[in-house]
């Protein structure tokens, strides 16, 4: 007997499945959410904002601008990451849209440019009224004679003569390194090197401490150098060196002195780390201009009736300029607004060069020759010069006339053209219809062509071979040959169509005419001939017969055809063998004889006439025998009406 062995991983199952077993396990499982669960929400919240893109930035952009404002306490680096971003950030707004640089920097820029400008004039007329005041005067005279003299200009000798004193120079020097760094001098000086004048006080200041004994802190203060003098204004870091000519006051002193401690206090960090470049003491250009001060002598007005004749004429002359100016101007201003006006002219760029207006633009060939309104707007010719690159304007009147020309319409053909799309409506010769398909293709300002509302008169008329339609305007004129028919068809149909108000065909023969005058002239030479004294026809003329039938009949429909009417004279003759009596009776029943055979032909009764007239009108004179029995006939003759 074999006993069978239970599985002890099923055992542990049946054991792990128990009620007993179950309970230890969710014990467990509570201890475990009570001791770990709040740190995994912590850490699932934390992840949960790590893979967030927008929760991340708004928790940077929180400390951002404190993390900015300690780092710029710090040290510079801030701004050296951020200076090339702001580089290209600018210059990319100025690409995108430069207005709007333009209106961010106007309320700065507008005052400091009007600032200067109005600093420039006031200098300017200053110094125009003092030469303006001396020019005309004994003193003026004896300033003159004396600039002759000493080789100078004369604006130069009254400044001389008027001047209290003038600052020319200011130098900025770096105390330790002697180096400039920063130099402004007026407009009226020529500048020397400003690093070799540093050099030269550095120079003089070591001399004198080397000369004379001193210590370190001791300072040059000033120096002077005929009529110039150097004032020095000593400061931590740096020190300021004027150039002055002339007495200056000593409220003077003061100014410089705020000046250069304005400049410690603004980039004293530059100046202790200044190790020779100067770009960080550009902002200082401004505060040492203020520094060039001036003053001049004033002197108690006199009359001067010279100076005031002088300044009349001046402002006459000033006047009369300004006024030719003005006109010159306006004219030429006028000119340029009503040639803008000009249809099929665009002018691109305006400029004067070497006195010579230039003017430069677009120009249609039709347009009119801009040179034809210049007698008429008071300028001269030889001063304006023109440079025109041909275009082709898409003006209604200007197009329309390209248009004529190109494709030559006739007067029965309307053409719109508009935005490009060009309309033909009217009626036009199928040879035109397909040329002008043709020739707008090769027309670049043409992008759509609808002929689609124009009636083909060829089409519409179906004209034969044999005739050649023309069209002048609104008149049709046919040439060359055609039947009744047609040309009955074609008059109908020519009503029919609105563009066309004349169809002349004088020039076009009628073939179905044309044929009845040849039938006529047929049956006028057909000769029918009779046995002597009677009334029989001679043996053999069946076939004169039938061809007489034939062109009688088409005689007859050819009359219908053209609505003509015409009558057939049928008359006998004799010859003079018998009395006139028989001659005259036997020429009545050869005539009746053929009128019977007509009739059972089946032609008209009302279209033939039969008579008889003996041998009073023969057709030959009588000298033989053959010239007897050639009269012995019937004759035709047809009377068209």
């Amino acid at each position: 007997m074999i006993k069978k062995m239970s599985d002890p991983t099923d055992e542990q199952s049946k054991k792990s499945e128990s009620p007993d077993a179950q309970q230890p396990q969710d014990a467990l499982n509570e201890l475990r959410e009570l001791l770990i669960g709040p740190i995994q929400a912590q850490l699932d919240e934390l992840q949960r904002r790590l893979d967030s893109p927008d929760l991340h930035a708004r928790d940077v952009s929180r400390v951002l601008p404190e993390a900015i404002s300690l780092r710029s306490q710090r040290d510079q680096k801030i701004e050296m990451a951020l200076e090339p971003i702001t580089e290209k950030t600018i210059k990319s707004s100025i690409k995108r849209d430069r207005k709007a640089l333009v209106d961010a920097l106007f309320p700065i820029m507008g005052p400091a440019i009007r600032r200067a400008i109005a600093s420039a004039i006031q200098g300017m007329i200053q110094s125009f009224n003092q030469i303006l005041e001396h020019s005309i005067s004994v003193k003026g005279l004896k300033w003159r004679l004396e600039a002759l003299r000493t080789q100078k200009s004369f604006a130069e000798v009254v400044l001389l003569h008027t001047l209290i004193y003038q600052v020319e120079q200011v130098f900025l020097i770096h105390r330790e390194s002697g180096l400039v760094m920063q130099h402004v001098v007026t407009k009226t000086v020529s500048a020397d090197d400003p690093d070799l004048v540093s050099s030269m006080l550095t120079a003089i200041k070591d001399f004198v401490q080397d000369s004379f004994g001193g210590t370190a802190d001791e300072t040059l203060e000033t120096l002077r150098v005929g009529e110039r003098s150097v004032w020095i204004e000593q400061g931590p870091h740096a020190f300021l060196a004027a150039v002055i000519r002339g007495n200056p006051p000593l409220d003077l002193q003061n100014i410089l002195k705020d000046t250069l401690e304005e400049i410690h206090f603004k980039h004293r960090d530059a100046m202790v780390s200044f190790e020779g470049d100067a770009a960080a003491f550009e902002s200082t250009h401004y505060i040492l201009e203020d520094c060039l001060a001036a003053q001049f002598k004033k002197e108690k007005q006199k009359p001067a009736y010279l100076m005031w004749g002088a300044a009349a004429l001046i402002v006459l002359l000033l006047g009369g300029w300004s006024l030719s100016s003005y006109l010159s101007h306006r004219r030429w201003s006028q000119y340029v607004s009503g040639l803008r006006n000009q249809p099929g002219v665009v002018i691109t760029n305006v400029e004067k060069k070497d006195g010579i207006r230039h003017i430069f633009g677009l120009k249609d060939p039709l347009a009119p020759d801009p040179t034809t309104t210049l007698k008429t707007s008071g300028l001269k010719q030889d001063q304006i010069k023109f440079h025109w690159e041909p275009y082709y304007s898409l003006l209604p009147e200007y197009a329309h006339q390209r248009l004529r020309a190109a494709l030559n319409p006739p007067g029965s053909v309307r053409l719109e053209f508009k935005n490009g799309a060009l309309h033909a409506r009217g009626a036009a010769l199928h040879h035109w219809i397909e040329t002008s398909r043709n020739r707008v293709i090769s027309l670049p300002w043409i992008k759509e062509y609808d002929d689609s509302e124009l009636l083909n008169i060829d089409g519409q008329l179906q004209p034969p071979q044999t005739v050649t339609l023309e069209l002048k305007g609104d008149t049709l004129r046919a040439r060359g040959a055609a039947s009744q028919q047609w040309l009955l068809e074609a008059q109908q149909k020519v009503k029919a169509i609105n563009a066309i108000s004349k169809f002349q065909y004088d020039q076009l023969i009628n073939t179905d005419i044309a044929r009845l005058k040849e039938i006529k002239r047929d049956i006028d030479q057909q000769v029918l001939f009779f046995l002597a004294g009677s009334e029989n026809p001679v043996p053999g003329q069946q076939g004169v017969m039938d061809t007489l039938i034939k062109q009688l009949q088409e005689l007859d429909a050819l009359a219908q055809t053209i609505n003509k009417g015409y009558q057939v004279k049928i008359t006998g003759h004799s010859d003079s063998s018998g009395t006139e009596e028989f001659n005259m009776q036997v020429s009545q029943r050869r005539a009746e004889t053929v009128l019977a055979l007509l009739r059972s032909s089946g032609l008209k009764h009302d279209n033939l006439d039969a008579s008889g007239v003996g041998d009073t009108q023969p057709l030959r004179r009588e000298t033989n025998l053959q010239d007897r029995s050639f009269n012995r006939a019937v004759t035709f003759k047809v009377n068209l009406r």
